[in-house]
């Protein structure tokens, strides 16, 4: 069996989602470090080995939000966790600190599992035109844009004129290109428009 490689040690980690489920839960995969399994074991007061993996078995059937009829699926996917297991805790004497010194790497590794995460109910806020939204919104929408793109103020200006005028709107291309200017001319622009609204 070709071992993980050893930064996997998270507990776990969502993958892509696999298919819809008929109960209102959506089935994924996950990874899931033998380490918290064996943790299960150990938390286990059953004093048979079968008795502990049953244990784990119920840890992990609560955790993934396994449905009834998904019980045996899920079980069949720890199957070779546990046959490994065994002949690792066998080869170790049964003793702890030897099974934890003979292992340490595979412990470290992750094997899959199916999962399962509640679906979204409702339908979803139809997304609003940037031009419908406050200006509060349009600043939020805008500020990772305006972060990322050199020499922001001019980029972004010019790109708006040639947009404007693309889209038949000379008149405001136009204007935006004459505030642009120079420092003042904006101002003066400004000026004019609130004289004449007085």
């Amino acid at each position: 069996m070709t071992s993980r490689p050893d930064h996997l040690t998270s507990v776990i980690q969502f993958c892509l989602p696999l298919r819809q489920s008929e109960f209102g839960f959506e089935e994924t995969v996950r990874e899931k470090s033998r380490t918290d399994l064996y943790n299960y074991i150990k938390q286990s007061s059953g004093r048979l080995l079968d008795d502990k993996f049953a244990y784990m078995e119920d840890c992990v059937i609560r955790e993934t939000n396994c449905p009834t009829e998904k019980i045996s699926s899920l079980k069949k996917e720890l199957k070779l966790f546990k046959w490994q297991f065994r002949q690792k805790w066998t080869a170790a004497s049964y003793k702890e600190e030897r099974f934890l010194q003979n292992n340490a790497k595979w412990l470290t590794g992750t094997i899959k599992l199916s999962a399962w995460v509640k679906q979204k109910t409702g339908r979803p806020r139809p997304s609003k035109e940037f031009g419908e939204l406050s200006d509060r919104s349009k600043r939020r929408k805008t500020k990772e844009l305006r972060a990322q793109v050199p020499d922001a103020d001019a980029t972004l200006t010019y790109a708006a004129q040639m947009n404007l005028r693309a889209a038949g709107k000379s008149d405001a291309s136009a204007i935006i290109k004459e505030i642009t200017k120079s420092p003042t001319r904006a101002y003066k622009i400004r000026k004019v428009i609130t004289q004449n609204k007085e």
